[in-house]
């Protein structure tokens, strides 16, 4: 169980990694390096500008173990590094287990996804996004924690801005995210949030105290279970709560089951034309409305004092917020 530092303003690759003096320049080493149990502080800088992949985002080639996770640390505030501020990486894309990442934000503009993730017990957390995120798109994400990001618009006009693509017995938890769905083409269909799957899968996923915002186009969460034969023993999850929704053409939620209807469970959802084929719905305790954010033309997301989201959540067991605030209760 090793700690290693990052320090793009004064580190350097050759060094050893263990102390803020003989720390790291770039993300390489923690890369190729860190196994389970090891954690890394990344003071701030433009690691994205670095030359190779390896060097500029989060890539581990090893995997954390149950009570011994990876992780890759953002040093907002300077208290382990030094080095206060933002730290802006190129992008996160592994297939690993026990991996956390919390507090990056990303200048991605070599490819197409900010985050691709796929593993079990992952943990996303205090994240932001330019561009579009997915988990689970070849191998699935099971047991994955996803909280306290802000998810900007997809890359690509018809990309939904967060996809997870589930596969058996897998479970999600969305919470206290902010989710911009629109996106380049202000004609096209934008998406918050889809989730996928494309086979003969039994899946929970929860999405509880988000934000969904400047929804055009397709409602705010598209929920898709494909696969239309054998189904009669299924019996798909989706825990719907306390989500705010911003500009969503007349309805909340937009749920799109290629399954009977009976196959699916909705906790916290009215849903509308039972039946197979496709189905819509509206969240019982949603809200609807401006959140008040701060200043959205320069992508801040704080919300002000008199917004309506504040103090409207259901207790998911999270009660720091996206700065490391305590968040009321």
């Amino acid at each position: 169980m090793t700690t290693y530092y990052i320090r793009r303003s004064m580190g350097d690759d050759y060094n050893n990694g263990l102390s803020g003096s003989g720390a790291w320049k770039t993300l390489r080493n923690a890369n190729l390096n860190m196994d389970a149990g090891d954690t890394v502080y990344v003071g701030s800088g433009s690691y994205y500008l670095e030359a190779t992949d390896i060097e500029r985002g989060i890539q581990p080639v090893n995997n954390g173990i149950s009570g011994s996770r990876i992780e890759y640390i953002a040093d907002r505030f300077g208290i382990y590094t030094g080095d206060s501020g933002e730290i802006s990486i190129k992008n996160v894309s592994f297939n690993k287990n026990y991996i956390t990442v919390d507090g990056f934000s990303m200048s991605n503009t070599y490819s197409l996804f900010d985050i691709d993730v796929c593993g079990t017990y992952v943990i996303i957390r205090n994240c932001d996004t330019q561009y579009g995120t997915r988990f689970g798109a070849t191998s699935g994400c099971d047991q994955i924690q996803i909280y306290n990001n802000i998810f900007g618009k997809a890359k690509i006009a018809t990309l939904p801005t967060v996809s997870f693509y589930m596969l058996n017995n897998e479970t999600a938890y969305f919470y206290y995210n902010t989710v911009c769905g629109t996106n380049e083409d202000p004609l096209s269909n934008a998406q918050c949030l889809r989730v996928y799957s494309p086979n003969h899968a039994l899946f929970d996923v929860y999405i509880k105290n988000n934000i969904f915002v400047e929804v055009v186009g397709s409602a705010a969460l598209y929920l898709i279970i494909y696969y239309p034969q054998y189904v009669s023993d299924w019996n798909n999850k989706f825990h719907i709560d306390y989500n705010f929704y911003q500009y969503t053409d007349g309805q909340f939620i937009n749920v799109d089951v290629w399954l009977e209807a009976g196959d699916c469970e909705f906790d916290n959802l009215t849903v509308f034309q039972a039946g197979s084929g496709s189905l819509n719905g509206k969240e019982a305790n949603g809200k609807e409305g401006d959140p008040k954010f701060f200043d959205v033309s320069n992508s801040d997301y704080h919300l002000l004092g008199s917004s309506p989201c504040i103090s409207t959540a259901t207790d998911v067991g999270i009660y720091t917020d996206h700065d490391g605030n305590t968040r009321p209760l």
